[in-house]
């Protein structure tokens, strides 16, 4: 049986924003989509309008940031990013139990890249591309595109989806039989919950001595 684990970044493996993080360190402004989102959210607007809100609002912070960044201010960003406890120990320990490794994020492309590099890990697909000074999002990370993701990385094996709480819209219902569900942090939620890596490492290696008692 093949076994693939997907983790996501902000909020999982750090505990922050990374757009927060880069708009902070260029001392910008965030975008006001998050305002628009939550409305139509609250209106009960159907995923399309749902992904094309947050593909504007990709875009327009992307573009921001790109127009300022250089190479010294990524870097220095991520010498000061935190990871969630237990996260490095987990990264040498617990991925070769794994067939396949990805980071599932809609954090901010240039950083989660550079943590999924260093790690080894076998996909992190960003949700745009650079062109100049063109943005072009391929993806926006929805629930309903975040369940066919998911769906394409865990092929025909069992998967481990490790993400934080669920933010409104932008997690699945039901992700299948074969997905195990684990949340970092919150209370009350419908499946296992870890506080850190160290933990999310004592739990994995439960799952795979046990399957059946969590498939």
């Amino acid at each position: 049986m093949d076994w693939t684990l997907i983790l996501d970044f902000d909020g999982t493996i750090i505990k922050e924003n990374t757009w927060q993080l880069m708009l902070k360190k260029h001392n910008l402004p965030g975008s006001k989509f998050h305002e628009k989102y939550e409305a139509a959210h609250h209106k009960g607007a159907p995923d399309s309008e749902l992904y094309k809100i947050i593909a504007n609002w990709t875009a327009d912070d992307a573009g921001k940031i790109h127009a300022v960044m250089t190479d010294e201010s990524l870097k220095s960003v991520l010498a000061n990013m935190k990871f969630t406890a237990g996260f490095e120990d987990f990264m040498k320990s617990h991925p070769k139990k794994f067939g396949y490794v990805a980071f599932l994020s809609g954090g901010f492309p240039p950083l989660v890249q550079k943590v999924a590099l260093r790690y080894g890990v076998d996909s992190y697909v960003p949700q745009y591309t650079v062109h100049g000074s063109e943005i072009k999002v391929t993806h926006a990370i929805l629930g309903s595109t975040k369940k066919k993701l998911i769906e394409g990385l865990g092929r025909d094996g069992r998967v481990i989806y490790v993400a934080d709480d669920p933010i409104k819209g932008y997690e699945s219902s039901d992700y299948g039989p074969n997905v195990l569900r684990i949340y970092m942090d919150g209370e009350d939620n419908p499946g296992p919950t870890v506080h850190n890596f160290h933990e999310l490492g004592e739990l994995v290696d439960k799952i795979m001595a046990t399957p059946d008692k969590y498939f």
